[in-house]
């Protein structure tokens, strides 16, 4: 089972990442990883399929992480770029 869009994410690291989709508060939503998600999830003509998550107790910690983030509003696209 595949949690969620699965690739290698290069942006904003030396090495490459894997993506999976996975909210968390050391590893936040960005403009670029909303493009990967995009770029990666599955679709059926028009329709994209994008599945992303939050592990059980991570909940509390991503809000706060969010909070402070708050100020930086993320930008997200109606579509595939």
């Amino acid at each position: 089972m595949i949690t969620g869009p699965l690739g290698l994410r290069f942006a904003e690291r030396l090495l490459p990442r894997l993506e999976t989709g996975e909210l968390a508060g050391y590893d936040l939503p960005t403009a670029s990883r909303v493009r990967r998600w995009f770029d990666l999830a599955p679709a059926i003509g028009d329709d994209l399929f994008l599945k992303l998550y939050l592990p059980r107790r991570a909940g509390e910690k991503f809000r706060a992480a969010a909070q402070r983030r708050a100020r930086q509003p993320l930008p997200l696209a109606g579509g595939r770029s």
